[in-house]
């Protein structure tokens, strides 16, 4: 009999590489383990979506290529992406930034600079 539990899997959508490995690292190791997979752009992002069928997205929103604003417009145009849940991870505490993420579906809004790991990781297991 097989006890094993299906670990839930979480991307990131970021292109800041080296906080995305934090991240990870972080997440992996957490008490309840996380299967990450790391993506640099939103266009990417949007394809590794579609392919692992994520539980959890955590969206940057300033990237080169596409914008996090920009995912989550196509995501929700998409039926198999529309109903992931995203939490934005963003350096940006510009309000009418937040309130459009929000407004389309985002689940929560972490500000980078001013959330400290745990808290992080906290907010994470409550969306999951």
């Amino acid at each position: 009999m097989n006890t094993r539990v299906e670990k839930k899997k979480i991307l990131v959508i970021d292109d800041d590489i080296s906080l995305s490995r934090i991240l990870a690292d972080a997440l992996q190791e957490h008490d309840v383990s996380y299967e990450v997979t790391l993506v640099s752009s939103g266009e990417k992002g949007i394809l590794k979506a579609k392919e692992i069928k994520p539980d959890l997205i955590l969206l940057d929103l300033l990237m080169p290529d596409l914008s996090g604003i920009g995912v989550m417009q196509k995501m929700k145009q998409d039926s198999e992406l529309s109903a992931i849940p995203i939490l934005i991870l963003s350096q940006m505490s510009d309000m009418e930034k937040i309130a459009e993420a929000l407004s389309l579906g985002a689940k929560g809004y972490i500000i980078k600079a001013d959330v400290d790991l745990h808290s992080m990781l906290e907010q994470i297991d409550n969306q999951l």
